[in-house]
């Protein structure tokens, strides 16, 4: 509730240097917060410790393995050490949905939130060529008992099978198969991709989106969003009155020692977080103003006034040049997708609204927007680079490529399923790369022959295939033809100095996207305006007539939702559960957001009934019925990828 209730981490000044000056210096993160987690000193002052020869056993987070803070850790541990095993036990209950099942119960009885690991790391005074590392991952859905068995009856690590994690180019580690020349395609923006392009006197940034930004971090959701304006109002004011108060009482306080021991919890009145503390110190004064009152969309199909303000936000980014006002909402648009490190499937949605950090689900999302202006709304810029603009005109031959087809190109692409399948490990490691769409029967399109030539069990000792010993091959053992089928392919790609000989076909590819990019984003972001799916309406005999929604539920089908006492919805196809948004179908997510809810601690109530418009959710649930439908029709039809760089 406040500052997770002041529960900050101790200051280990000696392990904390360490761990800067070797995993923290090595991540590629912009936020490297996780870095300062007591076992990661833990794993360090071991490594340390050792000296030259030695084993380090531990129990810990699972999150090192694959989070994007950690690749600094990945890349020491690899060459710190000769062989490294982990046994991956999962039971991560920070996720949700079909996710949250599949990660089964956690090993100490759901006594903790986290995934859990074990991990021994091996040294050998002699010199490897590689350090080995080898993954065993508990399956999907294991009861916490079963894992409790699974150890039992392991006897040794070396009977339980495990699987060889390669190394890419950058040393960091590599799960599966990652897609084969995700590097050379277009980095759609962010500040990890950004670069220059060579030669270049003007410095022009080789990215398609030059500007982009999380969402909003309020840090206190129950104080700054809300389904009604004038209650919004009243829950700002009040915390503002609060607040200001405990900032005058400071300032004329005597003992300004500790600010944590100084400030007055009060849960009805105020969340504390560490900004707001320092804003208090600072000598900040909150006032409340109508103007700041935003709409924004908290959750996919979820739309909720917010009070937008640098000083009651915890962190509002670089959106007040994105959405500076509302003006802005009615031309801009955004493309909001998952952010790097991501535990819940890859996630994309259109909006012209202020994205709340979490938008579709526990990950950050970050935005990328068609537009950016000053912070008072002028000086409007389109945000794709001319950069861009050129190579997509460059590479299919044509001059009449406009941004807004390249903008739209860019969503068809992050919903297709050949793209998302591909690059699922990647887009976990960085933001998308954006390739050039070919026809399926381009003579440079990557087609899907090495995945068929891949075994069936398991894999083989891996070897790169390009240059001996230096990166291992991710299809294990592929006959000779299979694996020259593959250098055939990976030369294509990395050939820079080949020019890509464009067909009619790619054109039309492009087009084709353009058109379904263009279409997902009009019924996405004006889904209030689309029309109802027909749905049967059973009403229940004997009852007034009622469009209040108190808490929606589905049956167990699927195929009707319980409105309220008085009716029943029927008839929905279950192609609409198809539509997801991280681990929730579009219509799941309506259900479980539009729900009177009141917080236990603060006790503020969240309404999403409207008394201007009774039958707002009844018909909201219809047009996300029809949306999905659309969505997916549309994403069934995209047409088969061929990828080239």
């Amino acid at each position: 509730m406040n500052e997770d209730d002041n529960n900050k981490n101790r200051k280990y000044p000696t392990m904390d240097r360490r761990v800067a000056e070797t995993y923290v210096r090595e991540s590629r993160a912009t936020n490297k917060n996780a870095l300062s987690d007591p076992y990661v000193k833990a794993i360090r002052w071991a490594s340390d410790r050792i000296g030259s020869e030695g084993i380090v056993a531990f129990v810990t987070n699972n999150s090192f393995l694959k989070a994007v803070a950690f690749d600094g850790v990945r890349r020491h541990l690899a060459r710190d050490f000769s062989a490294i095993v982990h046994v991956d036990l999962k039971g991560d209950a920070r996720t949700s949905a079909e996710r949250r099942r599949q990660e089964g119960g956690n090993i100490f009885l759901d006594a903790i939130k986290v995934s859990v690991g074990i991990t021994l790391l091996v040294r050998k005074t002699e010199k490897t060529p590689y350090c080995r590392i080898s993954l065993y991952q508990a399956r999907d859905y294991l009861a916490s008992e079963a894992k409790g068995e699974l150890l039992d009856n392991a006897g040794s690590y070396s009977s339980m099978k495990f699987e060889p994690v390669t190394l890419d180019d950058s040393g960091d580690w590599v799960f599966g198969t990652s897609g084969l020349g995700y590097e050379k395609h277009l980095p759609i923006g962010g500040k990890e991709t950004t670069r220059r392009v060579e030669g270049s006197r003007t410095g022009t940034e080789a990215v398609v989106f030059r500007s982009s930004s999380n969402g909003l971090k309020s840090n206190r959701d129950m104080w700054a969003y809300n389904f009604d304006r004038v209650s919004l109002q009243a829950n700002i004011t009040k915390t503002a009155d609060f607040y200001n108060d405990e900032m005058s009482r400071w300032q004329r306080s005597q003992d300004r020692a500790n600010v944590d021991a100084f400030v007055r919890y009060d849960p009805a009145s105020i969340s504390w977080s560490r900004d707001l503390k320092l804003d208090l110190k600072r000598g900040r004064n909150l006032e409340f103003s109508e103007r700041k009152i935003r709409r924004a969309l908290y959750r996919p199909f979820t739309r909720r006034s917010v009070y937008f303000d640098r000083l009651l936000n915890e962190e509002i980014y670089s959106l007040t040049s994105i959405l500076p006002n509302s003006d802005s909402e009615e031309e801009n648009r955004l493309i909001v997708i998952s952010d790097i490190g991501f535990r819940s499937p890859h996630a994309a949605l259109a909006t012209n609204l202020l994205p709340d950090v979490h938008l579709c689900g526990s990950d950050a999302f970050q935005c990328f927007p068609f537009y950016t202006y000053a912070e008072d709304g002028t000086n409007r810029r389109e945000n794709i680079t001319d950069w861009a603009l050129e190579q997509f005109r460059a590479r299919y031959q044509d001059p009449s490529i406009t941004k807004w087809d390249i903008f739209h190109y860019i969503y068809a692409f992050l919903h297709h399923p050949e793209y998302r399948e591909r690059y699922a490990a990647n887009l976990r490691r960085e933001l998308p790369r954006i390739p050039f769409a070919s026809s399926a029967s381009s003579s440079l399109a990557l087609s899907s022959r090495a995945e068929r030539d891949r075994p069936k069990d398991g894999h083989a000792e891996s070897r790169d295939l390009l240059s001996a010993g230096t990166r291992q091959c991710p299809y294990g053992k592929l006959s000779a033809e299979a694996k020259e089928r593959v250098l055939s392919d990976v030369r294509a790609i990395q050939d820079a100095g080949e020019p890509h000989p464009v067909s009619q076909d790619d054109a039309r590819v492009f087009r084709a996207l353009a058109k379904a990019g263009q279409r997902l984003a009009e019924i996405h972001v004006h889904y209030e305006q689309q029309p109802e799916y027909p749905l049967t309406k059973v009403e229940k005999p004997g009852e007034k007539l009622d469009y209040r929604v108190s808490k929606m539920k589905l049956s167990k089908d699927k195929t009707s939702l319980i409105y309220n006492q008085f009716l029943t919805l029927s008839g929905i196809p279950p192609e609409t559960y198809e539509y997801r948004l991280g681990n929730r179908s579009a219509l799941e997510w309506v259900i479980d957001q539009y729900q009177v809810s009141t917080d236990k601690r603060s006790g503020i109530t969240n309404d999403p009934n409207r008394t201007d418009d009774p039958q707002y959710i009844l018909r909201l649930v219809g047009q996300v019925i029809a949306v999905s439908l659309e969505t997916v029709r549309i994403v069934r039809a995209l047409p088969s990828l061929g990828f080239s760089s």
